[in-house]
């Protein structure tokens, strides 16, 4: 069947990542890209710590990766899928410091490397240095932006990256909460998620894990539920991959909505007095 030009493919994979097992999660991570590949999509997006696994500080360090060292890369020209762009997530070694990170590549090449900002568990606290750089990349013709995880259940990551032009914006996640908790926790994500897209109009496309069953954290019995969805620019949700599944879902979103300037929205529909008393508030 022939691939119809006016609609751009976007993927979000649900599944587990070994935590500390770089190699092994990096030869998986191929092999799930190649197969959005063979799906037709344009822009995939793999979770939260996906090379690297997410856990206790241990963990973290011992899947930690620098983007200046052969090896990463050596993975990243393995990640050479015609023009489609892939979000990797990945914890990141920078000098003495670790970032929560996220890849951009496109062609065998990184565009860009997104680093968190806010910390999602106690467990990476002790381990990451936080910045506040939003920035947005422009490729095939669609500006985008990366945030991850808890980053979405606020708005203001989402908000300045939408004031920037993104119109799509990805959200690697890892989910672990106790299993009594996770039908709230999956509600208050969904909805939040659900508000950044209509606030900002911009497509939210949301990544997350499964770890089934219920697991264990630094000595904390927790699970991962998944729940991974595309959302248009209305807060629809364009695909959904429910709880507990793994494998790609896919959604195809318009070109033109796509590629169609975002005009800013704060200077025009927000009163100068408000923006004031909001600044007011930050400070």
């Amino acid at each position: 069947m022939a691939k119809d030009r006016t609609v751009l493919r976007i993927g979000a994979y649900q599944g587990p990542t070994e935590p500390g097992a770089l190699e092994k999660n990096a030869q998986a991570g191929v092999k799930l890209l190649a197969e959005a590949h063979r799906m037709n999509v344009d822009f995939a997006c793999l979770p939260e710590c996906y090379l690297s696994g997410y856990g206790s500080p241990d963990v973290l360090r011992k899947g930690a990766v620098s983007v200046r060292s052969e090896w990463f890369r050596r993975w990243v020209r393995q990640c050479r899928f015609g023009g489609m762009v892939s979000i990797v997530g990945f914890v990141e070694r920078r000098g003495a410091h670790y970032h929560n990170s996220a890849a951009i590549i496109h062609r065998g090449k990184l565009l860009g490397v997104y680093r968190k900002s806010i910390s999602g568990s106690k467990h990476e606290k002790k381990v990451m240095t936080y910045v506040s750089h939003f920035p947005v990349f422009r490729v095939r013709g669609v500006t985008f932006g990366v945030i991850i995880c808890v980053e979405g259940s606020v708005p203001e990551p989402c908000l300045i990256l939408a004031e920037r032009g993104a119109r799509i914006i990805f959200e690697p996640h890892y989910s672990f909460v106790p299993m009594a908790l996770m039908d709230a926790q999956r509600v208050r994500v969904r909805n939040s998620r659900i508000a950044r897209a209509v606030e900002n109009q911009c497509w939210h496309v949301r990544a997350n894990t499964v770890t089934e069953p219920q697991g264990k954290m630094g000595g904390e019995a927790g699970i991962g539920y998944g729940d991974s969805l595309i959302l248009d620019h209305l807060g629809v949700p364009r695909a959904e991959a429910g709880l507990f599944t793994t494998g790609w879902i896919t959604a195809d979103a318009p070109k033109k909505n796509l590629m169609e300037k975002r005009p800013g929205r704060i200077a025009i529909s927000v009163p100068r007095a408000t923006r004031v008393q909001m600044a007011r508030l930050y400070r």
